[in-house]
């Protein structure tokens, strides 16, 4: 379960992850909010590193000898509108609005692409969640 293989990469990497999935499921239960941030999460950031790896050409430096490529960071800001788009169908919310989820998916996308490897799974959730009243106060004047 781990990239490298390494038994200590579970700690912070997947451990984290179901940790804090299990937590916005428990605190944000049943809340709009808690649909959008699982969605950054499970979806943006689940499928960035998959894409990156397998399709990633054009590269970028985060920071010292730490790259990321495009084409992840592009499939974090579609897969997280994806998500956001699955969860509020299945969960019957009625509101949609596109642009607060825009600026979530890119919230959560620019926090995956500096987050120091293996706490985005914390910083993720983090961020989008305190972005929410932000991007909803963005939106609304954009109407």
């Amino acid at each position: 379960m781990s990239r490298t293989g390494d038994p200590s990469e579970l700690c912070l990497g997947p451990l984290m992850f179901t940790v804090v999935m299990c937590m916005v499921g428990l605190y944000l239960f049943g809340r709009p909010e808690g649909a959008m941030v699982m969605a950054v999460l499970g979806w943006g950031d689940g499928f960035a590193p998959v894409i990156g790896e397998r399709y990633g050409k054009t590269r970028y430096i985060v920071r010292k000898g730490r790259y990321k490529s495009v084409e992840g960071s592009v499939a974090c800001f579609m897969f997280s509108l994806l998500g956001m788009q699955v969860f509020h169908s299945f969960l019957g919310y009625p509101t949609y609005d596109f642009g607060e989820w825009a600026l979530l998916a890119l919230v959560g996308t620019a926090v995956e692409a500096v987050s120091p490897s293996d706490w985005d799974n914390i910083l993720i959730p983090l961020a989008v969640y305190h972005a929410v009243p932000f991007a909803r106060q963005v939106s609304h004047l954009l109407r």
